[in-house]
């Protein structure tokens, strides 16, 4: 069969259209096409529809913040960056690494980010078992063992007296540092322990429950709480902390970053 210039034409620019596991994500979309839990361990945000050529858990992943010593980048391909790069850092092939722009790091090591929780939102708070956390090669994993398995004599995991607790990864990346406001005057320092997982259903930037669910605590499954090893009626996070009742988170501060 013989096939026409036009149809060799059309031929040639596939490859080009269709995205592959570690390639570039397709349309235009700056990012590597990687499974999404590899996405969420690296605190990068997945999108759909942009790797047509992968299994379904197999998505877009961009905005994959890295950090070396005292440097903020982003994950990038090589020949997208205008830097220095630093392998090892980052997700899929050898030709996407960490590309660093000579920012200093900063008090603020997530671009210095402050966001703002909407109204009718974070009214609501979850808890999840540290000791859910058992693969040895995830940053969530990588920082208890650094840090330990520590909890404080309400059943909350804390790590330098900050409350461990997991967000998606709009607020930050695992080992980032947290403070948080609530609308009734109260503030607790944190750690980022976990990342909440975006393509969840309900779960949006903000958080689980659309959104209503901003911030999760990671507690001791062994400790009464509720859920855990059969146990009903037990303790819970506004149990634990009554003040939370009829509270909303209204603000998160990125302060920082543990290095582990």
């Amino acid at each position: 069969m013989r096939f026409s210039p036009i149809i060799l034409s059309l031929l040639a620019a596939v490859p080009s259209a269709l995205a592959a596991l570690n390639g570039r994500c397709s349309y235009g979309v700056k990012g590597i096409c990687v499974k999404t839990g590899t996405c969420s361990n690296y605190g990068g945000t997945s999108s759909t529809g942009n790797c047509p050529n992968d299994p379904k858990n197999v998505k877009c992943c961009s905005d994959i913040r890295c950090e070396y010593k005292g440097q903020v980048g982003s994950c990038k391909f090589t020949d997208e960056c205008g830097g220095s790069t630093v392998t090892g850092l980052c997700p899929g092939g050898s030709n996407f690494k960490c590309c660093l722009s000579g920012t200093p790091k900063t008090s603020n090591s997530s671009g210095g980010s402050v966001k703002t929780i909407p109204a009718g939102y974070g009214t609501a708070f979850s808890y999840m078992g540290w000791q859910l956390i058992t693969s040895k090669s995830s940053p969530q994993y990588k920082l208890r063992a650094k840090y330990g398995m520590n909890f404080d004599s309400k059943g909350f995991g804390k790590i330098n007296g900050r409350y461990v607790v997991a967000v998606t990864n709009w607020y930050g990346k695992v080992g980032d540092t947290l403070k948080i406001d609530f609308a009734k005057g109260q503030s607790i320092d944190a750690v980022i322990g976990d990342i909440k997982n975006q393509n969840d259903p309900g779960c949006n930037k903000y958080g689980h429950m659309n959104g209503k669910c901003v911030l999760e605590f990671v507690i001791n499954k062994n400790g009464g709480f509720t859920g855990y090893n059969g146990v009903k009626n037990g303790k819970t996070a506004y149990t634990q902390l009554p003040w939370l009742k009829g509270n909303r988170v209204t603000k998160i501060t990125n302060t920082g970053h543990l290095s582990f």
